[in-house]
């Protein structure tokens, strides 16, 4: 998810040049589950400072 200064960096990563030509649109997003991998997309969510390695050291969030 977006963090503060991440956003670009993800973006032009090699993982995101990689994997370029299986990337659809964010509009398209709710089908993700229902395609064949590889497929992937950028979700531009509202940024937030949080540390997700703080939040599940606190116990806040729970898998499953």
């Amino acid at each position: 998810f977006a963090r503060p200064g991440a956003r670009l960096a993800a973006r032009g990563s090699r993982a995101a040049d990689e994997y370029a030509r299986f990337r659809i649109d964010a509009s398209d997003a709710g089908a993700l589950a229902r395609m064949r991998p590889p497929v992937w997309c950028f979700l531009d969510v509202p940024m937030m400072k949080h540390s997700s390695t703080a939040i599940r050291a606190r116990g806040e969030w729970r898998a499953g």
